[in-house]
């Protein structure tokens, strides 16, 4: 199966990590019955994860800028 990723689902991706670690740090704010410490883990972990994300996706601009080369 050949099925790379275009640079749009990976935004699409990044989009959806971006909006719960928006959600996550309203709840924080406004400190909803939950261990602060898990939602900040949870927020470092999202925040790992877009920041891998955006990594992958200029790696695979810079790929492709070579074959066209």
């Amino acid at each position: 199966m050949n099925a790379d990723m275009k640079e749009n689902e990976i935004l699409e991706i990044y989009n959806k990590l971006q909006q719960e670690q928006l959600r996550l740090m309203t709840e924080l704010k406004n400190d909803m019955m939950v261990d602060d410490r898990d939602i900040q883990k949870q927020i470092t972990q999202l925040n790992t994860l877009t920041l891998g994300l955006l990594r992958f996706r200029n790696l695979k601009k810079s790929i492709e800028k070579k074959k066209d080369n």
